[in-house]
């Protein structure tokens, strides 16, 4: 299963109107990397993910859902 994570990324980004740039230093992150993470080239670790929830307001769950319960289910086997 190819887990779009990017995707969710950008579409978080963009409705909270932050720039590459600005999202970046929010994690501590260059907008190379935020950009990198967008375009799958890179997957951002746990922490980060968990960062990013927190700067969009929203729960690790609604940001893994793009693909239901599988998504997460999927996600959580790749890390282990």
């Amino acid at each position: 299963m190819n887990i779009e994570i990017g995707a969710k990324i950008k579409q978080y980004r963009t409705l909270n109107r932050y720039s590459l740039r600005g999202l970046g230093e929010l994690i501590g992150k260059t907008k190379t990397t935020v950009y990198r993470y967008e375009n799958n080239e890179l997957q951002p670790d746990l922490q980060t993910i968990l960062e990013l929830c927190t700067i969009f307001q929203i729960t690790l769950y609604e940001f893994l859902e793009i693909g239901g319960r599988r998504f997460a289910k999927s996600l959580c086997e790749k890390s282990f």
